[in-house]
């Protein structure tokens, strides 16, 4: 399809993220409005700001003629002449949501004009809109017809000066060239075009005026448009806030607001924190500075934190500050400190990670004890729950005797637990959900091979209670709380090697005063760390159900279970570098290194560390006679090598040069290294070779050609092949690559040239739509844009938009 656009976009780049200031939709939100707008006194209200020199028309199919304007939720039905409009603000939803359609008189004049107060005296500003040309292609395109074409001229000015700030004419706003040769389309809506502007507001000022004209010199057929969604967006960089979101209890923690400022703001910079629990009702915090320190984090710092940042002297307007994106902290209680961020060896995470896989798994669990549990297919209610189980993507609606699984019916002793891998997601992954048997018995064991000897790791695990709270504290029923035990022991000998217990898993604090069960109850993390003996490779993990009688409430749930590698991190010495060459039998990619040798074949994501660590990591894993005196090479180091020093198992690794390229390192206390080892260097290329390039829509990759030819201007490409999620895919071998629908994965080109050389590209990743940000916009009952700060009690519309997808939501604030 081929769209006529106004060229607003490639004129300069807009604020359409920046704070709300303003906002004109012309209502009609509400299903329960009038489709028309049908007295003319309420259709002027309706649109505060209109020329007297204009009339509202009172019907959709009627009374439609030059100088009328119409608010409506589906656009005039001028016969065939003009398409049916849908509102811009809810396209094809034809019950909510006012536009306003004009049929223009032409003589350049204003026939809207409204001020806009309470804005901040020097800020950069933007101001948008969405126009249509309402009349079909037929007019256009045939000879013997001469319509005029819409045009708009916007003006921003001081109302105390009429000083003009900025102007953006339309130009002629073309008709959807989409529907040509379509003679019923008519009864589709045009499309709507982006138009708008930066401007800047006057220091000595705190409002504009703003003045629309039908910028077209003489009256005629054709001069007929749409408008909606008039906005004015605060522009300033948006704040982001950085730290760790998930921390131990009692531990030091620090969140940071970083921003970058383009000059819009007066130095020094300001800052404003909140903090909520639930995301919607946000509480003040004390502090004024970028940096938001805990000296010890408690359980009651859990939650949603957000900053704002202004200029000197600004931080208290809210039409002054930029306000970051919510960022979630969970502190957990933690035994010890846990590497949870070490080298994955065994993750069970229970599958059903595909949106198409069943809601109740029936495949077996590998490793759960069918002897004693029984495994239930499907969530529907059943008597004498003890030793059952369930797969399960969203918990089991206990003593729901409907069978419905309808989160309506408040049936549950149990809440609707979400996996701990997808929250909020009930569409993919598996949690195991168990009805507890007690008895202090084990109920699952695995035994995971050939994990490195001497080597310190890290078990951890999600567990929860998935009991209402009311369970236990409405002194009615007596409970019995949930407690698991996790053993290591080594798998040939049985010797234990480590011990762990959750104690009482408590039920979920947060949902104390709440007895709605479709939210999911707090997962808790566990674990504990343990050594490896010498000559030891393998491990069995046994759990055990630990209450000693078992009775109603040992019901629990269990997710993402992980044994890793404990290592200190090291100094960061490859920065952003890209090392395509295949040397040996070690290929690099990017930040991704699938390491393969005649012991192993792993991936490791590197996530950022340095690629001697990773290297190190196959020597100290594979810790054997077979690969003494073995001589590494690694493709690119880009950063200063000496003096170097390296922590590893309470330890130093020291490396030095031995020539110009040369890096020898040795540890007199591995008892299998004891030797020294040489890593060579290749020519040292910083520089990324080349990128994928990607459209808007997502639909087709295409090889930058052009970068490949700056990189290697004397060499060309003989071969392409393009990857998904580190497959290759069968038949993708041009420069470009498209899918029938929008792409969705981890994508990667490797191109042979012809020196024989083998070139990998950066890796692109293409998420799903439902990992689009969302964007909220709040509205009062008054049809009033505000903001989160600004909530009181009463009831409020949340209008989200994720992508291209709209919807609304009515909220009661308490």
């Amino acid at each position: 399809m081929l769209f006529l656009t106004l060229p607003v976009v490639a004129q300069e780049e807009l604020c359409m993220d920046g704070t709300l200031l303003f906002r004109e939709d012309f209502g009609g939100n509400d299903p329960n409005d009038p489709e028309v707008i049908s007295d003319a006194d309420a259709a002027r209200t309706a649109v505060l700001g209109m020329s007297s020199g204009y009339f509202p028309c009172l019907s959709r199919t009627s009374g439609m003629s030059s100088g009328k304007f119409l608010v409506t939720k589906q656009g005039y039905q001028n016969g065939i002449q003009w398409h049916i409009m849908d509102d811009h603000t809810y396209p094809n939803d034809k019950t909510k949501g006012y536009l306003l359609q004009i049929d223009g008189k032409g003589d350049n004049e204003p026939f809207y004009t409204t001020t806009i107060e309470d804005l901040c005296p020097g800020s950069r500003l933007t101001f948008s809109a969405y126009v249509a040309n309402v009349m079909n292609w037929g007019h256009y395109m045939n000879p013997n017809r001469h319509d005029i074409y819409p045009r708009m001229k916007f003006v921003l000015t001081d109302p105390s000066s009429e000083t003009e700030l900025a102007t953006y004419d339309t130009g002629d706003i073309p008709f959807d060239s989409a529907f040509i040769g379509d003679n019923s389309c008519w009864q589709y809506s045009a499309h709507w075009q982006l138009i708008g502007m930066n401007f800047t507001v006057p220091d000595n000022t705190n409002q504009v005026k703003l003045t629309i004209y039908n910028n077209v010199s003489s009256n005629g057929s054709g001069n007929d448009f749409a408008l909606d969604d008039i906005e004015i967006h605060l522009c300033l960089p948006k704040p982001e806030i950085i730290g760790e979101p998930e921390v131990c209890e009692n531990y030091a923690n620090n969140l940071s607001a970083e921003i970058t400022n383009d000059g819009t703001m007066a130095e020094p910079l300001e800052y404003k924190w909140w903090h909520s629990t639930d995301s919607i009702t946000w509480s003040e915090m004390a502090g004024m500075t970028n940096t938001l320190a805990f000296t010890t984090t408690q359980k009651a710092d859990s939650g949603w934190y957000k900053v704002a940042v202004s200029g000197d002297g600004n931080i208290e307007s809210v039409n002054c500050r930029s306000v970051s994106a919510p960022f979630r902290l969970r502190v957990s209680e933690c035994a010890e400190e846990l590497c949870i961020d070490g080298i994955l060896l065994f993750r069970e995470d229970f599958g059903g990670n595909d949106p198409n896989d069943p809601i109740v798994g029936t495949q077996q669990v590998p490793g759960m004890d069918y002897s004693r549990y029984t495994q239930r297919l499907n969530a529907d209610h059943v008597t004498g729950h003890p030793g059952l189980f369930w797969l399960i993507k969203s918990g089991y609606y206990h003593a729901d005797t409907t069978g419905g699984r309808d989160p309506m019916r408040n049936h549950s002793n149990w809440y609707l637990q979400d996996d701990h891998t997808y929250p909020n997601d009930k569409t993919r992954g598996y949690l195991l959900e168990i009805d507890g048997m007690g008895g202090t018995a084990p109920f699952y064991s695995t035994v995971v091979q050939g994990v490195c000897p001497g080597m310190r790791l890290t078990f951890s695990a999600y567990v929860a209670n998935v009991n209402k709270a009311s369970n236990y504290i409405d002194g009615i029923h007596a409970r019995v709380y949930p407690k698991l035990k996790f053993e290591i022991e080594d798998a040939k000998t049985h010797t234990v090697l480590g011990s762990h217990s959750t104690g009482d898993i408590p039920y979920d604090p947060d949902l104390t005063v709440n007895t709605d069960f479709w939210y999911s109850s707090k997962w808790y993390l566990h674990g504990m760390t343990f050594t490896m003996p010498e000559a030891v490779d393998s491990i069995r993990l046994t759990i055990y159900n630990d209450v000693m009688n078992n009775g109603a409430g040992n019901d629990f749930a269990l997710d993402d279970i992980e044994i890793r590698l404990c290592y200190m991190p090291a100094k960061k010495i490859v920065q952003d570098t890209i090392i395509c060459d295949t040397i040996d039998n070690i290929v690099w990619r990017n930040n991704i290194y699938p390491l393969k040798n005649e012991l192993r074949d792993t991936v490791y994501d590197s996530s950022g560390a340095d690629s001697i660590y990773y290297i190190l990591n196959v020597i100290m894993e594979h810790c054997c006679p077979e690969i003494k005196e073995k001589t590494i090479t690694i493709g690119t180091i880009c950063d200063t090598l000496l003096p170097y020093t390296l922590y590893l198992r309470d330890t130093v690794l020291t490396f030095k040069m031995a020539g110009d390229l040369l890096l020898e390192f040795q540890h007199p206390q591995w008892d299998c290294i004891d030797s020294i080892y040489t890593l060579h260097l290749d020519t040292i290329h910083c520089e990324r070779l080349y990128d994928i390039i990607v459209n808007k829509y997502n639909w087709q990759l295409l090889c930058d050609n052009v970068a490949l030819r700056k990189f290697f201007p004397e060499r060309t490409a003989t071969a392409f092949q393009w990857y998904k999620n580190e497959q290759p895919i069968s038949g993708a071998t041009e420069d470009d690559y498209a899918e029938q629908n929008e792409l969705c994965g981890v994508f990667q080109l490797n191109v042979k040239l012809d020196d024989g050389r083998s070139i990998w590209s950066n890796i692109i990743e293409i998420k799903a739509k439902d990992e689009i940000p969302i964007r909220v916009q709040i509205y009062n009952s008054q049809g009033m844009p505000v903001s989160e700060e600004q909530l009181s009690q009463g009831v409020y519309l949340f209008r989200y938009e994720r992508g291209d997808e709209v919807w609304i939501e009515k909220k009661w604030i308490p």
